[in-house]
């Protein structure tokens, strides 16, 4: 294998703590010292997280211009297009890699900055 060729799949990443396998098919599970499951796609400059918890809010990060992960710009509908791409991108691989949760996700929570702030 050539280390110089160039890499042609997202970065995916999950946390289910302790558990492992058949064990992870049910999409979330119960958090282990107040954290929950997690899974995060990376590509480009960009880092996608969504946490495996019914109704929790996606996050979203350029790295490039924000790598301390302060902007979710999950949170901005200009972003939304994107973060729709992400979405799926995170689904795909997780069907890719034969991921037995991909069926099982909870369904996520798509808010604007100013309703998570209590605006309209």
């Amino acid at each position: 294998t050539d280390p110089d060729t160039e890499w042609d799949r997202p970065l995916l990443m999950e946390s289910t703590r302790y558990n492992f396998g058949e064990y992870t098919n049910v999409g979330c599970g119960e958090a282990e010292n107040g954290l929950p499951w997690w899974v995060s796609l990376r590509t480009g400059n960009y880092k996608y997280i969504r946490w495996l918890v019914p109704g929790e809010i996606e996050e979203m990060y350029d790295l490039e211009n924000d790598p301390e992960e302060l902007e979710n710009l999950a949170l901005k509908s200009e972003h939304h297009p994107l973060l729709a791409k992400f979405r799926q991108g995170t689904i795909d691989e997780l069907r890719r890699t034969d991921a037995g949760m991909v069926d099982n996700l909870p369904p996520v929570l798509l808010l604007t900055e100013q309703q998570l702030l209590g605006g309209v």
